[in-house]
């Protein structure tokens, strides 16, 4: 579904409006195979690793704010402003790490396979085979910048939501803590 997505979001506009799921995937399918639905799987396999990435800092920056500050099991928890910032923190050194895959895995999705027909038009200008081949074509032809294209918008989007997402959810967690032992 997200190689048909990405098409999706890849139209014109005008053929975007009119486009829909079951015609794209059988489009697809019928120029590309049904093993072209399954194009970048690999960098989507190790962009799950995000939230493990994200977890990880979170928690090991967690460890360090507490035993700075000396606190013992179950004494202090983390101050909203603290939850909030490592939540941040977290989606960005995992945000870091793997954009190139976001990058590759999109580009991959993007791009049309030649058509399994003979009489049909010329290869798109970028082909890849695979991740791997992405990946060095891109470092080649257009250098390591190229593979935090778009890095940004998407940083900044992805932060802002982590962090509130980490602060909602230790609010939540201290609410019902509350509510469940009646201790503040």
């Amino acid at each position: 579904m997200w190689k048909v997505n990405t098409r999706i979001m890849n139209m014109p506009k005008k053929e975007r409006e009119t486009a829909s799921v079951g015609a794209v995937t059988t489009d697809i399918v019928r120029k590309e195979g049904i093993l072209s639905l399954w194009s970048a799987l690999g960098p989507s396999l190790v962009l799950c690793a995000n939230p493990a990435i994200q977890f990880w800092v979170f928690e090991a920056w967690k460890k360090a704010i507490l035993l700075k500050a000396k606190v013992t099991k179950g004494e202090r928890l983390l101050r909203g402003r603290e939850v909030f910032l490592l939540g941040g923190l977290g989606k960005l050194v995992a945000t870091t790490i793997l954009f190139p895959y976001l990058l590759i895995k999109s580009r991959l999705q993007s791009q049309s396979r030649p058509a399994l027909t003979p009489d049909s038009a010329p290869p798109p200008r970028e082909h890849y085979k695979n991740a791997t081949d992405a990946l060095v074509r891109i470092l080649r032809s257009e250098g390591i910048g190229a593979l935090y294209q778009g890095f940004l918008m998407k940083v900044l989007q992805s932060v802002a939501f982590a962090a509130v997402l980490f602060a909602a959810k230790d609010r939540v967690h201290k609410s019902l803590g509350v509510l469940i032992t009646g201790k503040k």
